[in-house]
Order: C-alpha cells, then sequence, then structure tokens
C-alpha cells in the first residue's frame, strides 16, 4: 500500500465514522491497514438494516476508548511518579484502545443490542470478544506480508485478550501465557489495567442497549471504585476530565 493509498484509508475511517474528530496520533494510527481494516469491518457490520442507530456502536465506542487513552497518557501517565506507569508506551496504550473490541464482530447483533437480561449461553459468546479479538491481531502480525512490528502487536493482543482485566467470567492472569521477557510482561499487564479501567468507564458514561441513560458521575465513582481496587487516582482522573459534574 503506497503512501496516496495510506491516507485515503485514514480518510475513509474518519469519514464513515460519521466525523467523529480525532488527534493527528490517532488519525495515524487509522492509517495503519490493519487498523483500519479491522475497525471497517466492525463498522460495516453494525451499520445495517434494524440495527442502525440503535445502539452505542462498538465502532465508536472504540474510537473514544483510544481518545481517552490518548489524554490518559498524555496528561496523567507520562510525569505520574508510580513506577508500575514507566514501561507503558502511548502507541501500544492507544493502538490496543482503538482494537480492543474487534472480536465482537463475532457477537450476533441481536445480542448485542438486547435489552433485557443476557442468557448463560449468550454471555459467553459475549465474554469471547477478548480472546476472539486477540486471535485476530495475531494473526494479522503473523502474516507473511505484514510490515509493522511483530512484537508490538503481539504485545497489543495480550492486551486485548486481557481488557476486561477487572471484570468476572474473563481470563483471569493465571489462565493467561505469559512473556518470557519480565518487562514485557509487566508492560502488557500495567497497559491492561489501564485500559480495562478507561473500558469500563467510557461503557457507564455512554448510552448503552441496556442502559438508556449515560451514569451520572457519583454513579461512575461508585461503581468504578468498587470494581477497581487501588485505581482511585485514574478514577478520579477520568471522572474530572470526562464527565460534568452535576
Amino acid at each position: 500500500m503506497n503512501n496516496t493509498e495510506v491516507e485515503q484509508v485514514g480518510r475513509d475511517v474518519i469519514d464513515l465514522s460519521n466525523n467523529i474528530e480525532v488527534s493527528p496520533f490517532i488519525a495515524e494510527l487509522l492509517n495503519q491497514p490493519e487498523v483500519y481494516q479491522e475497525l471497517k469491518e466492525l463498522l460495516e457490520l453494525e451499520d445495517v438494516g434494524e440495527f442502525k442507530g440503535r445502539f452505542e456502536s462498538s465502532y465508536k465506542h472504540s474510537l473514544d476508548t483510544a481518545k481517552i487513552a490518548e489524554v490518559v497518557y498524555d496528561n496523567y501517565l507520562v510525569g505520574n511518579s508510580a513506577e508500575r506507569f514507566e514501561k507503558i508506551d502511548k502507541e501500544t496504550l492507544v493502538k490496543a484502545a482503538l482494537l480492543h473490541d474487534i472480536g465482537k464482530d463475532r457477537i450476533p447483533l441481536d445480542i448485542l443490542v438486547k435489552e433485557g437480561k443476557l442468557t448463560p449461553s449468550e454471555i459467553t459468546k459475549v465474554r469471547a470478544h477478548s480472546v476472539n479479538g486477540a486471535k485476530k491481531i495475531q494473526a494479522i502480525a503473523n502474516q507473511p506480508d505484514f510490515e509493522g512490528d511483530r512484537e508490538k502487536m503481539w504485545i497489543i493482543s495480550e492486551v486485548v485478550k486481557r481488557h476486561h482485566f477487572y471484570s468476572e467470567g474473563y481470563p483471569d492472569m493465571g489462565e493467561l501465557w505469559e512473556h518470557p521477557d519480565e518487562e514485557k510482561r509487566a508492560l502488557i499487564e500495567e497497559v491492561s489495567k489501564v485500559l480495562s479501567v478507561i473500558d469500563i468507564f467510557d461503557a457507564l458514561r455512554s448510552q448503552r442497549s441496556y442502559s438508556k441513560e449515560p451514569a451520572s458521575a457519583s454513579v461512575v465513582r461508585e461503581i468504578l471504585l468498587n470494581k477497581i481496587p487501588g485505581e482511585e487516582e485514574l478514577v478520579e482522573f477520568l471522572i474530572s476530565n470526562f464527565i460534568k459534574e452535576k
């Protein structure tokens, strides 16, 4: 793919997103063919017939999560004195945010838009999206003609697999492959934790099929602080920057 084609790819994705504004950094990531193709497929799957406009799409959520992740990196992680954040790099976090829900393309849309309680079988299908997304990213990185950073893509795939780090019913750290490099293993764990907090936060602040109104700041705070131990500062950063207190 030449430079002109890559630039058009990015413009196409942004156009398909109903002109959601993104930063130059995210636009550059959207120009990467593997990111473009996966998000385009997710958007086209959702933007059809009876489902169109009925719910907060996984595509929009992916862009919103990436936008939050960039703000978190630039204004919370950079310069943070906590040693655990030192190894996190911007591209890994934001690209993982863009791709974290691509495994949802295997979930039937009637499940994604269902307003009532999910059945045990439906819950299993929903929970499989993190592992399915990781497999898709690994398959991309393993293609002979892939021109990107294979190691970074593999790390991102492991983050995507873990992006429900704080949620029950998803693979926990003890069930997952561990990178043989201790530093990369720590990177995967910390990016997964930060992305998990951002993912839950954006879901709570957005209108979803199962929640007609976005949660208030007080409700978001209560849910996140009860669900996620040790991330009080990040939770307060998110609320103060993205929700207007009433």
